[in-house]
């Protein structure tokens, strides 16, 4: 039996441009029945930060992470100098043409604490999100959920292209990042 290879297309990496959130802010406003309007399209992101590359912060500052994980972008890490932000935003989109060509799409990243990567709303890939310990949850997106691993690792997930689908007309990747 003959089986074509199969064409793996990039069609995000650190050219694309991310809006992103380091302010401390709920994009929800603290409304739970509104947690994941962020992650969808339409969502205005006009005040939030914009930028290409590697995002990260240790101690405020720009620097080797760990793990070979070295940002250009630096976060803002903390509130009023001292208290470290729980949760970070991130959104980007990208096109995919003739998706029912698509087998898989395959996502890698590198964090050190939980993250959890939305699809135009849907929940695709969660990861370290234990918020054990770590004290009551009273926004639906401002807590710190994790283990303190201090360096970052990496992470992959991968979204069958059945599932794939299902979700898709335009792809709005958005990432929930609690710090």
């Amino acid at each position: 039996t003959y089986a074509e290879e199969s064409k793996k297309d990039e069609v995000l990496n650190l050219e694309n441009p991310w809006y992103y959130l380091d302010t401390n802010e709920d994009p929800a406003n603290g409304d739970e029945s509104k947690a994941i309007d962020w992650t969808m399209s339409g969502f205005d992101v006009t005040n939030w930060k914009q930028a290409k590359g590697k995002f990260g912060a240790k101690r405020g500052e720009l620097g080797d992470l760990g793990n070979n994980a070295v940002p250009n972008v630096l976060l803002n890490q903390y509130i009023d100098g001292t208290k470290v932000i729980p949760t970070y935003f991130f959104k980007t989109e990208i096109m995919i043409e003739n998706i029912d060509t698509v087998f898989a799409l395959k996502g890698k990243l590198k964090a050190d604490d939980g993250i959890i990567v939305y699809i135009n709303g849907h929940k695709v890939a969660e990861d370290n999100m234990n918020t054990e310990g770590k004290g009551v949850v009273t926004k639906p997106n401002m807590y710190y959920a994790g283990n303190s691993n201090g360096n970052p690792v990496d992470k992959e997930f991968q979204i069958d292209g059945n599932e794939l689908a299902n979700i898709l007309v335009d792809v709005l990747l958005s990432f929930f990042l609690p710090n």
